[in-house]
């Protein structure tokens, strides 16, 4: 059937997707909704669902796990076919080839840009030096007269004396005297204007004529490159967005990654270093204390049917109390609280030796249970989770206590107890994580499977409390 239509099923028949064993009244049911669905097949309207705007799904008959979406019915399911594939299709390469034109020509007018800072910085170079030299020569005389009176000077008299004789002297041309450098400061028309005294007025000003020459010969060379960016966005504009091409990706070969050991069960990394395990179900639950749980360990649970078995793996450290915080409240969310609409949850940490499979005489200890002996140290925990998504090479979806997973996560929702079905809040969490998304991360983000989202949700309804980025 699909997912989406298994899930179908099991909501017209009133039944819990996540269930593990049903009864064959149950069964009955269920076989009785899938004719009831194939059945209709032919005899309702067919049509095209939209999340928004966007077309996510045809469908021959009308869904109840889309009786919330917009919806557009059509005589035919070759006419929604035909429509969507025509249509939306066509709009969507539209899109991506007017997404191709802007981005090349957005490339040309951002080096133009560049450009034009630069030649406006070279032309105010060259400006500033040519005037610097003219200057020099204007004050011909004065300036070789200065140079003249300090050279003399020198010859009797010391660097701080001919700074003083100059002080005195009330001369408003001469700003300062560099001896370190053989320099003078110069006030030329309100203009600072260094003039080495080695050096006759001549080469002085011929120093800052150089200086500009270099500036008009890259200002030569960057006017051509401004000419080139230009045409280059003229022929841009002048093809339009029909010449830009888009074809169609090849489907890429579904790669399985390893998995590490841990992530076949519920886990997290706590904000404090320390890996966080979980069962999923009965089952998991005896593997993570057999097979998990070490004597360094520490073993959470909560006093509810059907809690979790939270095993803290501490590798020899201390745990600080952080990380048991955020343990109780990950032990919280992923038990029947959440499906009952707990706030929050007592929750109790011992240690492994306290925990038996073993039960007193005439007793049973059922599969995935346990017989605790000792003192409980309780607390509680916030049932509410997060959901965040890692952008590497591919996309990671972690689940946890907000303060583990808003350290790590590129993007991340906070939810809690709700009244929306794991399908529904999987996919409007997508929705939400591309529209809070950088521009660049959008795309990557469309990829992912909603699926892989839905697997991280508590058992039970739900709804999305705050959106992070």
């Amino acid at each position: 059937l699909g997912g989406v239509y298994a899930e179908e099923i099991c909501l017209r028949a009133g039944i819990e997707k996540s269930k593990k064993s049903i009864t064959l009244e149950e069964g009955g049911i269920i076989w009785e909704k899938i004719h009831e669905l194939k059945n209709s097949v032919g005899k309702e309207k067919p049509g095209i669902i939209f999340e928004g705007e966007l077309p996510v799904d045809i469908t021959p008959v009308k869904l109840e796990i889309y009786r919330d979406k917009k919806s557009q019915e059509f005589e035919s399911m070759n006419k929604a076919l035909d429509t969507y594939f025509t249509t939306y299709e066509l709009d969507h390469i539209e899109e991506l080839r007017r997404k191709k034109y802007e981005e090349e020509i957005g490339k040309y007018i951002s080096r133009l840009k560049d450009q034009t800072s630069i030649l406006k910085k070279y032309l105010k170079g060259e400006k500033e030096y040519k005037e610097i030299g003219d200057l020099i020569y204007l004050n011909y005389k004065i300036i070789e007269e200065l140079i003249n009176t300090i050279k003399k000077a020198r010859k009797e008299y010391s660097w701080e004396d001919i700074k003083r004789k100059f002080k005195e002297s009330k001369i408003s041309i001469v700003k300062d005297i560099i001896p370190s450098t053989g320099d003078i400061i110069l006030i030329l028309d309100d203009n600072e204007v260094k003039i080495d005294i080695r050096k006759d007025v001549f080469k002085n000003s011929e120093f800052y004529y150089s200086k500009g020459k270099k500036f008009r010969g890259k200002i030569k060379g960057t006017l051509r490159a401004v000419r080139k960016t230009v045409d280059k966005i003229e022929e841009i504009k002048a093809k339009g967005v029909e010449a830009y091409s888009v074809a169609k990706p090849k489907p890429k070969k579904r790669v399985t990654k390893k998995q590490e050991w841990y992530e076949k069960f519920r886990w997290f990394i706590s904000s404090d270093g320390f890996l966080v395990i979980g069962g999923k179900d009965a089952t998991s639950n005896e593997m993570v204390f057999k097979k998990h749980c070490l004597p360094d360990d520490i073993f959470i649970h909560a006093d509810i049917h059907g809690a979790p078995v939270v095993v803290i793996k501490t590798e020899g450290r201390d745990v600080p109390e952080s990380t048991t915080q955020e343990a109780f409240e990950f032990a919280a969310a992923y038990s029947r609280a959440w499906k009952h609409g707990f706030a929050s949850l007592e929750v109790y940490w011992i240690k492994p030796e306290q925990v038996s499979k073993r039960a007193e005489s005439g007793e049973y200890v059922a599969k995935g249970s346990f017989v605790i002996r000792g003192k409980r140290n309780y607390g509680v925990g916030k049932v509410e989770l997060t959901i965040g998504v890692i952008l590497d090479d591919d996309i990671k979806v972690i689940a946890g206590p907000e303060k583990a997973i808003s350290s790590k996560a590129d993007y991340y929702v906070i939810i809690s107890p709700g009244r929306k079905k794991s399908l529904e809040v999987s996919r409007e969490i997508k929705t939400h994580l591309i529209k809070k998304a950088k521009e660049e991360h959008k795309d990557k983000l469309s990829k992912l499977n909603h699926d892989e989202i839905q697997r991280m949700l508590p058992p039970g309804t739900s709804e999305i409390k705050k959106i992070r980025a």
